[in-house]
């Protein structure tokens, strides 16, 4: 039997956005920026949407996923094998992407925070912060390996594109200075994405998962190659857990391979992905 994938969410700094918590999550500190005439919560999944992602998250067509890869950072992923992988955009900036996720549903996308605030500067810890950019003018892309088909080349498959409705955000990654974690947002779509052979979600880790159990540790994302040029094409890398702090929200990870450059490490945030039996 084959492991199914669980998602990580992770910073440019190898920590990881979010993990356990050992008391519940306060969802009073949970802020939610809605299209105006919106209600400001998330839609929660029914019964059997719930029980059909159980079923089905974290797999893939074919065996990528529990292959033992050894590679370094930037190797181009194949259609369908990271079908949960996500590439945030605007339309008004000529870079296409500037932030990666992940889908956990079909109207449900888990991504980082920062990928949402505006800042001054890019010093840590973060002191000052601008209002959300206009969630209106983000564009996700999804269900391919293509941002686009020129400047440079890309020969897979395009993504399909879909609006954001609502985002949520826990409100102590500002209040800690953007270094105590709450790294993460939640994006609710506009409507369900289109699941099929290269489209489906990837599975939450459960209070119980032991992180240093974790098998095949993936990067993926369209981050920045080494001349600083946004990459067209979705890409990965392998990666190993480095340590698990003891009741914190951290985590470190590194490549099993010292990249020879830094298409994926210079992305604005990393998205990785682990096997489990």
């Amino acid at each position: 039997m084959y492991g199914r994938a669980v998602v990580a969410l992770l910073t440019n700094f190898g920590i990881v956005a979010f993990a356990k918590h050992d008391l519940p999550l306060d969802f009073n500190d949970i802020v939610v920026y809605a299209k105006p005439g919106d209600a400001m919560q998330l839609s929660k999944l029914t019964a059997d949407e719930n029980e059909d992602l159980k079923i089905n998250c974290g797999r893939t067509r074919r065996q990528w996923l529990s292959t033992p890869y050894k590679i370094s950072a930037g190797s181009a992923a194949k259609l369908g094998q990271f079908p949960w992988a996500v590439a945030l955009t605007t339309m008004s900036q000529k870079r296409y992407n500037y932030c990666g996720g992940s889908i956990i549903s079909k109207r449900h996308i888990l991504t980082a925070a920062h990928c949402f605030m505006k800042y001054e500067n890019d010093q840590l810890p973060c002191t000052t912060a601008t209002n959300l950019d206009d969630i209106t003018e983000v564009i996700v892309r999804y269900g391919g390996i293509c941002l686009r088909s020129d400047s440079p080349p890309c020969d897979g498959k395009l993504c399909m594109t879909a609006r954001i409705n609502k985002i949520a955000i826990h409100r102590r990654f500002m209040d800690d200075g953007c270094i105590g974690g709450f790294d993460f947002a939640i994006i609710e779509m506009e409507s369900d994405l289109m699941f099929g052979t290269t489209t489906s979600a990837i599975c939450l880790p459960n209070s119980s998962f032991d992180l240093n159990s974790a098998e095949n540790l993936f990067d993926y994302g369209f981050g920045d190659n080494e001349n600083g040029e946004s990459m067209s094409r979705l890409n990965y890398g392998s990666a190993k857990i480095i340590s698990v702090g003891e009741k914190t929200d951290f985590i470190r990870a590194g490549p099993i391979h010292k990249p020879k450059n830094k298409t994926i490490y210079q992305g604005i945030c990393v998205v990785r992905a682990f096997t489990s039996n």
